[in-house]
């Protein structure tokens, strides 16, 4: 994300820029979390999970033969129609106060177990390792198979 006003926005590297970024943005999370488990307007691509780090957006998809650049579009519409919806922004002017960069990483994931979506599969690796800072290292040796897979992506840079 990009703000538009110089000398305004989040102060990198500091630990108040991710309690600031949650406090502006709390809205935004909440609309794009209502967006899950739906198709996105206009695309056949549905919206399976999203996070935010400060001002980084994850999102897992899903769909039929989509081109990068109709996944790229589809999502930049998307996170900026709820960026506008959700911020305050200022009326007298035409641009959005608060833009979305253009700078997307679509990493390609083949499915790992037909029988369950990736997010429930990451999650039972979860479940599996632990939660905690430690995992538990028998949890850890018996998942190193599909941690791998996790990690066999293609990589496409815009």
């Amino acid at each position: 994300m990009d703000i538009e006003e110089e000398n305004v926005g989040l102060p990198q590297g500091l630990a108040s820029a991710g309690a600031l970024a949650n406090a502006y943005l709390i809205e935004f999370d909440e609309s794009l979390t209502s967006n899950l488990r739906t198709k996105i307007d206009g695309s056949q691509i549905v919206l399976h999970d999203y996070c935010r780090y400060v001002d980084d957006i994850r999102l897992v998809i899903s769909g039929e033969a989509l081109t990068n650049e109709e996944i790229k579009k589809s999502i930049h519409e998307l996170v900026q129609r709820i960026l506008d919806e959700t911020l305050d922004q200022d009326e007298s002017d035409n641009e959005p106060y608060l833009k979305l960069m253009i700078k997307t990483y679509i990493l390609g994931l083949s499915d790992i177990d037909n029988g369950s979506s990736l997010t429930n599969r990451i999650n039972e690796i979860q479940n599996e390792v632990g939660t905690s800072s430690i995992p538990e290292r028998n949890g850890l040796d018996n998942n190193i198979p599909a941690l791998q897979q996790l990690l066999l992506t293609e990589q496409d840079n815009f």
